[in-house]
């Protein structure tokens, strides 16, 4: 099957100002929209609590996000999850805890008027459910910690005495965020509408350290991958190839993060895995043009580098348009009939082959003649400065 018919002579080369021009504005635009509105990281890189609701009875999402926003998560995101009547919701919130900065201190202060003068009170984002108290009268009742913990209905603690005989102190660990919202979410809807036993049906949650631990191991795996596809590609053809190779992979990258941050499609891993699944599609497009070029420049060692480079794309075309074309039906059913993460994830797939088959032929190849006639030119001089040196050594002096 031939999309192009043998023997087309269609002048990329010649337009390659324009390509470069247009890709320098789209990865500028892409880098602006990044600088602007930023990447919308996901539970996965920001840390935070991915839950997954079920109710036995319709609910309006509007009242869900405001259940969820008067237990103390701020601007939660709250959306559909599966069929209109499966009654199912995704609910992802910025925090791993039910705990906050101003309910910890609404916490500190009943615990200090109902047991006594606190001399240390530690919590933080990091450390999620757990605070540690330590009182200046040294011990106390751990069942009236207990009580006055529990009254401040943040959930049921369990409360356990640490440190030495003479100078405890006191954890206190909130009950998982699971069945603290579970047990809200039936108080304020009815256990006929949510069940708390079986309505939360998963929860996922990353602590801020892990997340962004992930993000930055994240954005080290995708420069490891550039640099090794720099080595790669310099010892399985040369030099010359190398440096447009990495520059189109770059350039697919930052365009596809580019349309994720106007659009503000939440990323997280399987996004990270789409771009490297990206890097690696366009970097075999490239390098089956590289071969190609590299036949012809063998075959046509007297034509200009341009002609042949031009010959080589249109040679390439046909088996080009097929593996895109293929590739994208795929990926576009997974868009329209997955649903989540995968739709995120076949899109940023979409947006990477259409981009990475148009630097495979307008991005990599005109730089691998630039590099190719750069490297002509340095061979030229330093022959023309050799075949000058032994005129310069019998030369008689002034």
């Amino acid at each position: 099957m031939e999309i192009v018919k043998p023997g087309t002579n269609l002048d990329f080369v010649g337009k390659q100002k324009i390509f470069l021009l247009l890709s320098a504005v789209m990865v500028l635009v892409s880098l602006g929209l990044i600088a602007v509105f930023g990447l919308n990281f996901g539970v996965d890189f920001e840390g935070g609590s991915e839950i997954v609701l079920k109710f036995e009875k319709t609910v309006n999402v509007g009242d869900v996000r405001k259940a969820m926003d008067d237990m103390g998560f701020d601007h939660p995101d709250v959306q559909e999850f599966g069929s209109a009547d499966e009654n199912r919701f995704l609910v992802r919130v910025s925090r791993s805890s039910v705990l906050n900065p101003e309910n910890t201190g609404t916490l500190q202060a009943a615990i200090a008027k109902g047991v006594g003068e606190i001399e240390r009170f530690n919590w933080s984002e990091a450390g999620g459910d757990v605070v540690y108290v330590k009182f200046k009268d040294g011990k106390v009742d751990i069942a009236k910690l207990q009580t006055v913990a529990d009254a401040a209905q943040l959930g049921k603690f369990e409360v356990e005495a640490r440190g030495s005989e003479e100078r405890p102190e006191y954890q206190l660990v909130v009950q998982e965020l699971q069945s603290t919202v579970a047990a809200r979410l039936a108080e304020r809807f009815g256990v006929d509408t949510f069940d708390a036993v079986k309505g939360v049906e998963r929860v996922e949650t990353v602590g801020p350290r892990v997340g962004q631990q992930l993000r930055e191991d994240g954005m080290v795996s995708m420069l490891l991958a550039l640099l090794f596809i720099l080595i790669y590609i310099a010892f399985r053809f040369d030099g010359r190839y190398a440096p447009g190779a990495v520059l189109a992979l770059f350039h697919d990258v930052i365009i596809t993060l580019g349309v994720f941050a106007a659009l503000q499609t939440e990323v997280s891993l399987p996004i990270l895995a789409a771009l490297l699944s990206i890097i690696g599609y366009s970097l075999n497009d490239t390098i089956v043009i590289f071969d190609r070029i590299r036949e012809n420049l063998g075959a046509m060692a007297s034509d200009d580098v341009s002609h042949v480079v031009n010959v080589s794309i249109n040679d390439s075309l046909s088996r080009t348009l097929l593996t895109s074309l293929t590739t994208l039906l795929a990926v576009i059913a997974l868009y329209f009939f997955g649903g989540g993460l995968v739709k995120n994830f076949a899109l940023a797939l979409i947006i990477g082959i259409v981009v990475g088959t148009y630097s495979s032929s307008f991005i990599a190849s005109p730089i691998m003649i630039a590099m190719h006639n750069w490297r002509e030119q340095r061979r030229k001089d330093q022959e023309a400065r050799a075949a000058q040196a032994p005129k310069d050594e019998h030369a008689e002096p002034l």
